[in-house]
């Protein structure tokens, strides 16, 4: 069995690709920090390269400090990934 395919390119040529699974990597973490309420925290950085594809699945844990009262309401937070380009990030 070959490890190369034939693509049609557009009717100039017939090129070859390879036939190649690709790689995944495991890269569960833990994060214990502390912040206050309201603030954009990072929790997340990857270093991503052109054609990477990522699959994310967060849980989160949240504890708060001790209230005179407690709280009967239930706790809204977003987690929420981007991307920012090297580009943008170099002062050069």
């Amino acid at each position: 069995m070959s490890n190369y395919t034939t693509r049609q390119n557009r009717g100039i040529e017939d090129t070859l690709t390879p036939n190649v699974a690709s790689s995944t990597f495991d890269l569960s973490h833990g994060r214990k920090t502390t912040f206050n309420a309201g603030q954009l925290v990072p929790v997340m950085f990857k270093e991503v390269l052109p054609g990477d594809t990522f699959e994310v699945d967060t849980t989160a844990l949240i504890r708060s400090t001790s209230l005179i009262a407690p709280t009967m309401d239930a706790a809204e937070v977003s987690v929420n990934y981007f991307f920012v380009p090297n580009r943008i990030v170099w002062e050069n």
